[in-house]
């Protein structure tokens, strides 16, 4: 005859009944994906003339949050670096919960967690006193059991990983946080607020 042992049938319960969460080492852990967030636009229209818009993004990106790879005035093409420090700003990959005490899963130091975000920002003068602003970003983030996410500011990537936590799912969903996204559109409104 076989019979379950007490933690046997506590698992077999949690497979059951959903939102359960298994104890590991005294601790109940729950993963949480992160919310869809809405579609964000990526241009904007510069009440400013080019020289004006290109000189203010200029200054705007030259601070702390994003390094500047490359800059072309002549074609209107700005390259910034992003995310190496503070990566939960930057992405959203839902909320790791121990406990009942929550934290950005992006946020634990434990994964080994790396971000290369990279922005393009194409500048074009449209009319006289007019410029237009699109933003391209990509993400690519990495943990040190070698998942890669890799999605732009309006997608997200899902991905199974390697010895997820027990008693959580093993898929884990990351997306922009349109942080940095946002603090470039606000600087290039402030732009022409100036100008």
């Amino acid at each position: 005859m076989f019979f379950l042992k007490p933690g046997m049938l506590f698992a077999a319960a949690c497979a059951v009944l959903m939102g359960c969460h298994q104890p590991i080492a005294g601790k109940a852990v729950e993963y949480r994906e992160p919310a869809r967030q809405q579609d964000l636009r990526n241009t904007r229209q510069v009440s400013a003339g080019y020289d004006a818009t290109w000189t203010g993004l200029i200054d705007h990106v030259a601070r702390p949050s994003f390094t500047i790879d490359a800059f072309e005035k002549e074609s209107g093409l700005l390259t910034l670096r992003f995310g190496e420090t503070d990566i939960a700003r930057f992405v959203d990959c839902g909320i790791w919960l121990v406990n009942g005490r929550s934290q950005p899963y992006a946020g634990r130091t434990d994964q080994g967690l790396r971000l290369n975000g990279r922005m393009n920002i194409r500048v074009q003068e449209r009319a006289a006193g007019y410029t237009d602003v699109r933003i391209d970003s990509l993400y690519v983030l990495r943990n040190d059991s070698g998942s890669v996410w890799q999605f732009t500011t309006n997608d997200r990537s899902v991905l199974d990983v390697g010895n997820p936590a027990t008693g959580t799912v093993p898929r884990r969903t990351c997306q922009s946080s349109h942080e940095a996204e946002r603090r470039i559109l606000t600087g290039i409104e402030a732009v022409a607020e100036t100008r």
